[in-house]
């Protein structure tokens, strides 16, 4: 009887100091003249198509268990703003950088324009949230 009280009470723990209101992790979003240049290089390095590069293919994963349409549906349902409008593994990027630092990387994305492909500015945790969102958008897809 010991043992399952215990249990109860060692269990509750982490319930118990959410509900004591401990602030949330602290936000990555910049503010001022930091969010100003990475919305600049956001437009710049269009990096909402680039987005929507990536979860094509993370897509193109299920193309054997879903419809064509079924996948065309979350394509063109995916809103790359609500995406990173708060998305911590994007901003996480820009953390340690400087604003002399993100102009410089908006200054090359721009002097690459036009001259083939160059190499996106993406993370790890950006590309798993979108397979991640793949998964469960299509599997809302599925009656």
């Amino acid at each position: 009887m010991k043992k399952i009280i215990l249990v109860v009470v060692l269990s509750s723990f982490p319930t118990i100091f959410l509900a004591q209101g401990f602030p949330p992790p602290p936000s990555e979003k910049p503010d001022g003249k930091k969010l100003e240049l990475i919305n600049v290089f956001i437009k710049e390095t269009y990096y909402h198509e680039m987005l929507k590069h990536f979860l094509s293919s993370a897509l193109t994963i299920y193309s054997d268990q879903y419809s064509h349409s079924d996948l065309k549906k979350v394509y063109n349902q995916f809103k790359p703003d609500e995406f990173l409008k708060n998305n911590q593994a994007f901003y996480g990027m820009f953390k340690n950088l400087s604003l002399d630092d993100i102009n410089k990387i908006n200054n090359l994305y721009q002097s690459l324009e036009g001259r083939g492909a160059f190499v996106p500015m993406i993370s790890d945790g950006i590309i798993s949230q979108l397979n991640s969102y793949a998964r469960e958008e299509l599997k809302k897809q599925k009656p």
